[in-house]
């Protein structure tokens, strides 16, 4: 009995000290997925670039590499960055190509995948909002169309995990709500009825528990009470004491999904900034993804770590990482390699990638430039009774600066800007030091 109690104490210390290591903040406690891509071109150079004003993908001559992060900065035990390590296809010859691992045979239906897999960013613009012309000659296809196809065009089954579910306008703004300002969202609500009720498609959700602020929850409750869908809430506040369950995932058929930072929320549709990608025909990193929402849809049944634990060493092993990508082929036959990656790490499947270490060793690989747009740029423990600092990411910007890379930030510092606004200062003022790098900061 009491060797059983050491071994309580020694894990609850451990897991104390995770806690503290990796401490919850309000926009990055968060579960998440993340898509990256890895390919090898006759130029070495590497970019990391999110968007600027219209969050679009752009590269330049010297380079034919693209990664595009969405980063929430903060250190916190359920950290998300909605992430997408990206190459563009280009007609360029390959330097090296990326041999499999001769330890993972290649199965038939990846061969397949290598030729049919489909990838395409979607985003969000806010309504009204409008720009120069060079950037609206080719915009990307909306959110709400990625949404509408996956849902519509579903044969069997649909995979929702979701942070909020308040696609209708009423929950915030009331039962006299106009329902133009959410009509996107409104028919998303109706989509899923139509799947569900009149299709037979079986749906799975799972969200995050409990609901932040008015109405976050409230469709996700109506659609399972009228038998839409069955639903689940994953609350980590619960089981971990600490994170929320934040990620945005669509699956439909084990082929086809959508993956990225927006919410299943009227207002993510068109009246916020958002970015993600539609994958279609694609079944071997489907399944992948469906493996990450199996993972959300056990541990919602869960009580407490040590049962998450247990259930994680028992999960199947993750089909791709970092060291082991799907190789895709675009028209042009350049290679892509890509893989999934999620967090928080205690959440993962073996052999899953982990997206701090993928942000990190995107950034340290940055040879001419890097873009980034977040929400808030926090680099520190926000929510703990003592703040402090929390450097892997800014550190790993600031090593780019002094190689001389040069990077432009967005942020809104929408929450805590004092402190948000005083790290990007820093970060300014190290580039106006150093004669090679530079930052650029649009808050």
């Amino acid at each position: 009995m009491e060797k059983e109690r050491s071994n309580d104490q020694k894990h609850q210390n451990k897991q104390t000290k995770n806690s503290e290591e990796l401490s919850e903040s309000k926009n990055s406690s968060q579960v998440s997925t993340s898509f990256a891509f890895q390919q090898q071109f006759r130029r070495n150079s590497v970019q990391n670039q999110t968007t600027s004003e219209r969050r679009e993908v752009s590269v330049t001559d010297s380079s034919s590499f693209l990664l595009f992060a969405q980063i929430i900065v903060c250190g916190t035990l359920f950290g998300i960055a909605t992430i997408l390590l990206w190459q563009l296809p280009f007609s360029t010859r390959f330097r090296n190509r990326l041999e499999p691992v001769a330890s993972m045979p290649v199965q038939q239906d990846e061969l397949e995948c290598s030729r049919t897999c489909r990838i395409q960013l979607v985003e969000s613009i806010a309504q009204n909002l409008t720009f120069p012309v060079e950037y609206s000659q080719q915009p990307a296809l909306s959110t709400f169309s990625a949404w509408n196809i996956l849902i519509n065009s579903a044969k069997n089954s649909l995979l929702i995990a979701a942070y909020k579910s308040s696609l209708r306008g009423k929950h915030v703004l009331g039962e006299q709500a106009l329902k133009n300002i959410s009509f996107q969202g409104e028919k998303m609500f109706e989509a899923l009825i139509s799947a569900g009720l009149d299709r037979g498609i079986q749906i799975k959700m799972v969200e995050n528990a409990v609901a932040k602020d008015k109405g976050d929850n409230e469709d996700g409750n109506s659609l399972a009470k009228r038998g839409v869908l069955n639903r689940r809430v994953l609350n980590l506040q619960k089981i971990f004491n600490t994170g929320v369950m934040h990620s945005k995932v669509i699956v439909a058929d084990n082929k086809h999904f959508y993956l990225g930072s927006a919410n299943l929320d009227w207002r993510s549709l068109t009246h916020k900034m958002e970015m993600g990608v539609l994958v279609q025909d694609c079944p071997c990193l489907s399944r992948d993804l469906a493996r990450i929402f199996e993972i959300y849809w056990q541990a919602s049944e869960k009580k407490c770590a040590k049962e998450v634990q247990r259930m994680i060493q028992q999960m199947p092993p993750a089909f791709y990482n970092s060291q082991k990508p799907l190789a895709i082929f675009d028209g042009e036959n350049n290679k892509l390699d890509v893989y999934l990656s999620a967090s928080p790490r205690s959440l993962n499947s073996p052999r899953r990638s982990w997206d701090l270490n993928d942000i990190v060793e995107a950034i340290k690989n940055a040879k001419t430039f890097i873009l980034i747009h977040v929400m808030d740029y926090f680099p520190m423990f926000l929510y703990t009774q003592k703040g402090k600092y929390w450097p892997p990411i800014d550190n790993a910007i600031r090593e780019a600066i002094l190689r001389g890379v040069k990077i432009k930030i967005i942020s809104t510092a929408l929450h805590f800007p004092n402190k948000g606004l005083g790290f990007l200062k820093s970060l300014e003022v190290l580039g106006e030091r150093h004669s090679g790098g530079s930052v650029s900061v649009v808050s």
